[in-house]
């Protein structure tokens, strides 16, 4: 398996990332883009099967993605501190799991854009606390895999 990119930071303010359809392109590598806050688009072709860990982590100016349906794994913190992520589209909604560190998994439904790209960035809800504003849970670590 090959990397699509890897250790990418060279992306200056106001990028579109479109990555090239590829037989040996099948995986976003570990940390590729981390911290790229210019990157504001990504464009990723059916040739991607993974999206590695924290590949786009930091990544503050990314607004909104596209996840084909070949990609099958999302590794932990790909999109983790992505703060102004708020659409992330699967084109297959259907057998998606959260799985945490210890490998407990559940159901997750993905066919909400916003609520998608809160799971992505790794945010929980806490309302309940009555902030309302969405906090960092840095305790839980996901990754997204579709069975």
């Amino acid at each position: 398996m090959y990397d699509v990119l890897t250790n990418n930071t060279n992306l200056s303010d106001g990028k579109v990332l479109i990555i090239e359809k590829s037989d040996t392109n099948t995986r976003i590598g570990t940390m590729a883009f981390s911290d790229c806050t210019g990157l504001t688009s990504i464009t990723i072709p059916s040739s991607v099967t993974s999206i590695g860990s924290g590949a786009f982590y930091g990544c503050s100016s990314l607004t909104s993605i596209e996840i084909p349906s070949s990609v099958t794994i999302i590794e932990y913190d790909a999109f983790k501190i992505c703060k102004n992520l708020v659409s992330a589209t699967f084109e297959d909604t259907v057998g998606w799991y959260k799985v945490n560190m210890i490998d407990e998994e559940e159901i997750i439904d993905v066919t909400d854009p916003v609520e998608n790209a809160r799971t992505l960035r790794n945010e929980r809800d806490s309302s309940s606390s009555g902030s309302g504003h969405l906090n960092i849970d840095p305790d839980e670590q996901i990754r997204l895999i579709k069975k």
